[in-house]
């Protein structure tokens, strides 16, 4: 199960993270949808031993691994998925407050152009804790 937790680090401060695990290959079964598209390529993926020597206070390689922050992450979302899937049947749709990279992204948003269900609400809980400044980090042996 995916732990998020903070991290003390000379470099950056406190960060926020999200870690999501990987084993032999295979992510968490929350996030396993996500492997392998182009929102894993805005996730930040670490060997084991990097999270585990942060968790323990030497951050250093874990904040030399990190890729985008969370803010820079959401700004690379692919334009399909800068669009609430639900725009077109909720009463309450706001295009300036219906996107990513708005200040107050409503709880119900969901990309647009997603399929799959599951791949959906992975894709749907990874931008919301982007959202809040959070860094998704899988670990991966």
């Amino acid at each position: 199960m995916s732990r998020r937790v903070k991290v003390t680090t000379q470099e950056k401060g406190v960060l926020e993270i999200l870690i999501v695990w990987s084993d032999k290959g295979i992510w968490e079964a929350e996030w396993e949808p996500l492997r392998e598209t182009p929102w894993a390529d805005l996730m930040t993926i670490v060997k084991p031993e990097v999270m585990e020597h942060a968790l323990k206070g030497w951050s250093k390689p874990l904040v030399t691994a990190l890729g985008l922050p969370p803010e820079g992450a959401l700004r690379k979302i692919p334009v399909v998925g800068r669009q609430c899937g639900l725009r077109k049947d909720c009463a309450l749709h706001e295009a300036g407050k219906c996107q990513p990279t708005a200040k107050e992204l409503p709880w119900c948003y969901e990309p647009d152009g997603l399929e799959s269900g599951p791949l959906r609400a992975a894709v749907s809980r990874l931008i919301q804790t982007w959202h809040e400044g959070v860094y998704v980090v899988v670990t991966h042996a």
